[in-house]
């Protein structure tokens, strides 16, 4: 048996304690420069989305595997198995967050490494890499890192609707309303505003052929739209967006189809904000009772 099978097959018979020790010693053979250190980086680019699938189910895994697969992975920093092993990242990350990070920059890098050799043909995968990497920054606190990975998402949402027309402008959309939070919290309020209007704009489109999809996310977008108008000294403006959204998260709740507890109270929050700054208190007071301060049914 050659190297790279014995190693795969030690991987994939391993479990608990002695599946973070077969992890250890193929991230030291991977140091060398030899054919078992050539190997053995093979082996992880390989096994990677199989690893990180099981690191996210947790079953049966010691508590260093987490930690030990994260090492492995920004050492031998697999590209093509990071790319594969984006369709396994949790959409929380957790404890799992150093993980999650590293494995989406190396398949970011990857990406725009295949990107810079004339492909094209994973501009999703670009795209999404980019989006998840904002987020991720975003919850960690590093929001300049966040402003750059949310640029590029737009940037190459962009060039997927020019390619693939109105089928991507679900995405462009939802990236710009993230990038317009991220720009906001780094002061960025005229780019902010821009940001925000050209989602909203996206989102009147998405609804006039599948409202009830797309009505959570117009509401949402007009949410921030809204502070950034704020923001932007357009008072009356963001009361009028504040209001719409409102509307809308309310018409979806009476109907059972809301976009969700945390949206409708993001909305509602930002509705009751916008009406104490008009002097409107005993409204914004009102404004968090979901049915807008009629009777619940």
């Amino acid at each position: 048996m050659d190297p790279a099978d014995l190693l795969g097959a030690a991987l994939a018979a391993a479990s608990g304690r002695q599946l973070t020790r077969a992890l250890t010693v193929l991230t030291r053979a991977s140091e060398g420069r030899d054919d078992v250190a050539r190997a053995a980086r093979g082996v992880l680019d390989r096994h990677l989305p199989a690893l990180v699938q099981r690191a996210v189910g947790g079953v049966g895994n010691d508590d260093e595997f987490p930690q030990a697969l994260s090492l492995a992975v920004t050492l031998i920093q697999p590209g093509t198995g990071a790319v594969a092993a984006m369709d396994s990242l949790p959409a929380t990350t957790g404890p799992l967050a150093g993980l999650v990070t590293q494995v989406l920059l190396i398949a970011t890098l990857a990406l725009e490494k295949t990107a810079a050799g004339g492909g094209d043909e994973l501009l999703a995968e670009r795209a999404r890499a980019h989006g998840s990497l904002a987020t991720l920054f975003t919850e960690d606190g590093q929001r300049q890192w966040a402003v750059a990975a949310g640029q590029r998402a737009v940037e190459i949402h962009r060039l997927l609707v020019g390619r693939d027309g109105d089928e991507q402008v679900e995405g462009l959309a939802t990236a710009l309303n993230n990038l317009s939070v991220s720009l906001h919290e780094t002061g960025q309020i005229e780019e902010s505003l821009k940001a925000s209007e050209e989602a909203t704009a996206l989102f009147r489109r998405l609804i006039e052929t599948e409202r009830e999809t797309y009505l959570p996310s117009l509401a949402s977008a007009l949410a921030n739209l809204s502070v950034s108008l704020a923001e932007a000294g357009r008072d009356d403006e963001a009361l009028i967006a504040a209001e719409e959204a409102a509307g809308a998260m309310r018409a979806l709740a009476d109907a059972g189809t809301s976009g969700g507890r945390a949206d409708l109270a993001w909305v509602l929050h930002n509705l009751s904000v916008r009406l104490a700054a008009h002097g409107r208190h005993a409204e914004a007071l009102r404004a968090w009772e979901p049915s807008g301060g009629r009777p619940k049914r």
